[in-house]
């Protein structure tokens, strides 16, 4: 029942004409009741990592794409190596039970492509939702490495 409501919104909107990014957009990865999702730009040229450190202190990325409870990074985007674009998406399944409680989240500046000096910089984009609903955005630029924006994030489970 929940994998069709992402593809039902979407036509919904369309058919309405919504085009605000609080109304509905397309992202890149599994939508679920909760999610983190990164966009960047200079792909080509800059890794950044989306990291979530979870209530129970376990932490989802690159490194450990799954905690215990479901929760999951689906998509990850490493220099020159972007087939869903400059993109990565942590998030858990509808139903799964994602933890009750504050999510630590990060935009990691990773690493540079390349050798250019000083490093490039990039923009981002982090988007925390719940039930495919945006609450909050962040935008931001990073500009070296191991450069880092943190943001929590409080989430009460459904019951």
């Amino acid at each position: 029942m929940y994998a069709t409501r992402p593809a039902l919104a979407v036509l919904v909107a369309t058919l309405m004409g919504c085009t605000s990014e609080n109304e509905i957009i397309n992202l890149v990865g599994g939508d679920g009741e909760l999610r983190f999702n990164l966009q960047f730009t200079n792909e080509g040229n800059v890794d950044l990592d989306l990291h979530v450190v979870t209530p129970l202190s376990e932490e989802i990325y690159y490194v450990d794409m799954e905690d215990t409870t479901g929760g999951e990074l689906d998509v990850d985007c490493l220099c020159f190596d972007c087939p869903n674009g400059p993109n990565e998406n942590i998030y858990w399944r509808y139903g799964i039970g994602a933890e009750s409680g504050t999510y630590r989240v990060s935009v990691v500046y990773y690493g540079q492509c390349g050798f250019d000096f000083p490093p490039p910089s990039s923009d981002y984009t982090l988007r925390l939702m719940e039930g495919g609903t945006i609450l909050e955005t962040h935008t931001g630029t990073l500009h070296d490495i191991d450069e880092t924006d943190a943001f929590n994030h409080v989430y009460t489970a459904l019951e």
